[in-house]
């Protein structure tokens, strides 16, 4: 739902993927489950401005705030998302901040499964 862009992935956006991008099938991007979890990217927005970075570096800082045994991979097509996502590794997020996007981002928090049921038998559960 995030992009190294400034624009979070909408539910608008989310209707002009490709007809054959598989994220048009996942539970997560179905309109009711899209629009909750719109909100909660909205707030990661808004707490990203605090930090003046972009909702994708944030969350990259709080996967990185988890410790070092967790190393995030995003992805990035253009070298100059690679350089926005690297900013990531320079922030330091207030405990506080850490704990609400615990909380926002918890798995009982977010709507819709992550891969339909004959997608997760390509994922080690």
């Amino acid at each position: 739902m995030l992009s190294s862009t400034s624009e979070p992935f909408t539910a608008t956006s989310c209707r002009r993927l490709a007809e054959d991008d598989f994220r048009r099938s996942l539970p997560r991007f179905q309109q009711d489950a899209q629009a909750h979890n719109q909100k909660l990217v909205n707030q990661l927005s808004a707490m990203a401005a605090g930090y003046d970075a972009t909702a994708a570096q944030l969350a990259l800082a709080w996967v990185l705030a988890k410790g070092d045994f967790i190393v995030p991979i995003p992805g990035a097509s253009k070298i100059a998302h690679l350089e926005q996502n690297c900013v990531a590794a320079y922030l330091t997020l207030r405990g506080v901040d850490v704990a609400t996007l615990d909380e926002l981002f918890s798995v009982h928090n977010i709507q819709g499964a992550r891969y339909n049921d004959s997608e997760f038998i390509l994922v080690d559960r």
